[in-house]
């Protein structure tokens, strides 16, 4: 029986060993992912309506022109975060998940690293802005700068290093239309 539970145990690190998250043979980990929310408000202040905003799904900019996967662009409907809400005492609608470099990834000797992701934001069926996520890491001493534009407008700029990262969270972008 004390054979069985030690075979059990080994076998548990063993499994536990082989499915880590970090490859040691090419240094390259798994992308860091974070949690931006909006906070979408009309001309006269107040807030969006639950259902009246859609955000794409990521899409990539290659000549000028947006690529996406599949034949058309494939859009969501944004709702509330009524946590983050009613903790906030604001209409804030639920995040889109984005992933960006980890500090783990190796940059095959590059020391900088830029990378931008679109989602097209569509209010009411008709008008569309163009959100732009910025991504620019810097390996040695780690950074990473998140800018985050709103038709190529700045709206928020978030800085990550080895020290920690901005001190508000969660990261809200405001969008006033």
């Amino acid at each position: 029986m004390k054979t069985l539970f030690y075979l059990s145990i080994c076998m548990a690190i063993l499994i536990n060993i082989s499915c880590s998250k970090k490859d040691s043979s090419d240094g390259v980990g798994e992308p860091k992912t974070y949690n931006l929310y909006f906070e979408v408000l009309k001309s006269d202040s107040s807030p969006f309506e639950e259902g009246s905003i859609e955000i794409s799904e990521a899409l990539e900019m290659i000549d000028g022109e947006f690529t996406y996967p599949g034949d058309e662009i494939r859009w969501h409907t944004m709702n509330f975060d009524t946590l983050v809400s009613n903790a906030l005492e604001r209409t804030i609608f639920e995040p889109i998940v984005f992933s960006a470099w980890s500090s783990e990834w190796n940059f095959s000797g590059q020391s900088e690293w830029q990378r931008d992701v679109y989602y097209l934001i569509r209010y009411l069926g008709n008008d569309i802005d163009t959100l732009r996520i910025n991504d620019n890491t810097v390996v040695e001493p780690r950074r990473q700068v998140f800018n985050f534009l709103v038709d190529e407008e700045p709206k928020k700029e978030v800085i990550i290093t080895d020290e920690g990262q901005n001190p508000e969270e969660p990261w809200i972008l405001l969008i006033q239309k």
